[in-house]
């Protein structure tokens, strides 16, 4: 991971809650990239690794303190043994609950090296009824 974040890694916060019908659930596990979410002192940081993808096929928004990343990439013809791919993060969407003290407005997020890094400031109720669009870096 980059960045010089050198605070231990905690259990996921219980706030940090999926936005996920139990039909999607089981959608999203399969087909969706885990997230590691990480609090330190000052932000909050959700790690995604989700190599082959370009900084444009992302989607950020933020609203009412939920958190929705996607990501869109066009579908390339694979050729697997048996027919049977396992694995396609091409399309996907994860969507969460952000506690009440998270500065929306100015977090940011970027791409490096495979993995979609979204750092969120702590220090303020800065919710947004209006979407917020958080550019990939």
């Amino acid at each position: 991971m980059s960045g010089n974040i050198k605070t231990p890694i905690v259990p996921k916060a219980p706030f940090f809650k999926s936005i996920n019908t139990e039909k999607s659930a089981l959608r999203s596990i399969l087909i969706a990239p885990a997230i590691n979410i990480i609090e330190t002192d000052e932000l909050y940081l959700l790690s995604i690794a989700v190599p082959g993808l370009k900084k444009e096929n992302f989607n950020i928004e933020i609203v009412n303190n939920i958190i929705a990343i996607s990501a869109i990439k066009e579908m390339e013809s694979l050729v697997s043994v048996n027919g049977l791919c396992e694995y396609d993060y091409t399309n996907w969407t994860r969507s969460f609950t952000l506690p009440e003290d998270a500065e929306v407005v100015f977090a940011k997020a970027n791409y490096e090296e495979g993995e979609l890094i979204i750092r969120i400031p702590k220090g303020g109720i800065s919710e947004t009824e209006k979407p917020l669009k958080v550019y990939v870096y």
